[in-house]
């Protein structure tokens, strides 16, 4: 089956990647402070049907605890623009 995986890389940033059914992974998005946005993005490529039909989101618990500092508000899907905004 296939899948999105969202896992914390050593560097203790989050990446997201794609598992096809022979295994085969393919890095789709890295260097994120949080797994917010990722997960909001495999939600995406599900629903739009971008990866095969099937297809289940996997979120790795964290393996570092990443300082978040003040400054950095939780992720929000920002709202649609036109292009050249």
């Amino acid at each position: 089956m296939a899948s999105l995986h969202i896992s914390q890389d050593d560097t203790k940033c989050w990446q997201l990647s794609f598992e096809a059914d022979d295994g085969q992974l393919t890095l789709i998005s890295h260097s994120f402070p949080s797994p917010d946005h990722l997960l909001e993005d495999a939600r995406e490529l599900v629903a739009k049907s971008k990866v095969p039909p099937g297809t289940v989101i996997v979120l790795a618990p964290p393996r570092f605890e990443a300082p978040r500092s003040e400054a950095d508000p939780p992720y929000s899907k920002p709202a649609p623009r036109r292009a050249g905004s």
